[in-house]
């Protein structure tokens, strides 16, 4: 038998995502990557970046929780000439 190499997963993953990044965002995933106990993969360390990016997208915001009023923006006074 022999062993499946990658990540396992309960749901096939059939789709491919490509993107272009800078040197600087790819400095910037690296120092994260390695900040991680178990050093992912770049491929792994985006897509756990994106789950957490959806996660706080789905939790409410302070800014939901203001009457809408108060987010009215407020008109301007003219200062006296």
């Amino acid at each position: 038998m022999v062993k499946k190499v990658g990540r396992p997963t309960s749901e096939p993953q059939t789709h491919l995502l490509q993107m272009r990044i800078s040197a600087a965002f790819l400095e910037k995933l690296d120092r994260w990557r390695g900040r991680q106990f178990d050093v992912p993969s770049k491929t792994e360390a985006v897509r756990r970046l994106v789950e957490r990016g959806l996660a706080a997208d789905e939790m409410p915001s302070f800014a939901s929780k203001i009457e809408p009023e108060r987010l009215k923006p407020k008109p301007r006074r003219r200062s006296p000439k």
